[in-house]
């Protein structure tokens, strides 16, 4: 709950620092400084809006899932989706964002995307293996006859 919080407070931070870049800094007179703090608080605010936003998503489709294992692929979301509009938005600015740019950088985000949640997929698959085979090792041991010393009474106590 205090990540979502200070996630939120970052979110709140940087759309007002964005604002405050829009109206006072005027790109032409600033050189490359004030495009580039444009472009990094844009991507800073959609950033942790995308990420506060995927996450409450989550866990209200997925309550039974632990919280924290919603924030990898909901970072990894927002930040890919921030990436990706900053720099479409970088490209129409300067002329450059065409149909075909567009479409290739919207087929590079969703590989990205799909490439991360295969391994997701494969990390998430090997842990359920792991922890299914540990449960049948621990039932084994379970159902193991005691050691002779403690079917004699000699054991441990």
């Amino acid at each position: 709950m205090a990540w979502i919080i200070l996630l939120s407070f970052v979110s709140i931070i940087a759309w007002g620092a964005w604002w405050y870049i829009v109206v006072s800094i005027d790109p032409a007179a600033s050189g490359f400084i004030g495009p580039l703090l444009f472009y990094a608080s844009f991507a800073l605010a959609l950033a942790s809006s995308v990420t506060a936003a995927t996450f409450g998503l989550r866990r209200k489709l997925d309550s039974d899932e632990i919280p924290w294992r919603h924030i990898r692929s909901s970072l990894r979301e927002g930040v890919g989706i921030s990436l990706f509009m900053a720099f479409s938005l970088y490209l129409a600015a300067g002329g450059m964002l065409r149909w075909w740019n567009g479409i290739l950088l919207a087929i590079i985000a969703f590989s990205l995307e799909g490439i991360f949640l295969m391994k997701e997929h494969a990390r998430r698959a090997r842990r359920v293996s792991s922890l299914h085979n540990n449960d049948r090792t621990y039932a084994f041991d379970q159902v193991r006859p005691a050691s002779p010393d403690l079917q004699r009474g000699e054991g441990k106590r």
